[in-house]
């Protein structure tokens, strides 16, 4: 992703900040390894000024939390769209979520 958001200051502080692709890129995979307790690959992509968001996650057995794969899927979809939209200013169109075998990520 190559796109770059500004938020500009406040009136009493006059400026810009900008933060490009990696940036974001990084701050959802951050929200995405608090989240799963995993590091994740996520990809994310323009959808007509907002934001696609699409993680792949790898699941490893036992795991730590009494959370199904549901439950963890729509944990991490709603985090995703709260702080992207609260860290980065944001707004994220859909996130989609896959899990995949710790070991198939492993060699690929």
């Amino acid at each position: 992703m190559t796109a770059v958001a500004a938020v500009t200051g406040s009136p009493a502080r006059p400026g810009t900040t900008v933060l490009r692709g990696r940036a974001i890129e990084r701050i959802a995979a951050a929200v995405v390894r608090d989240t799963a307790g995993e590091v994740g690959v996520v990809a994310l992509r323009d959808d007509r000024g907002r934001l696609r968001v699409e993680v792949t996650v790898p699941v490893r057995y036992p795991r730590g939390d009494a959370a199904s794969l549901t439950e963890l899927g729509a944990e991490l979809q709603q985090r995703l769209i709260s702080e992207m939209g609260s860290k980065a200013d944001r707004k994220v169109s859909r996130v989609d979520v896959r899990f995949v075998s710790a070991a198939k990520r492993a060699r690929t």
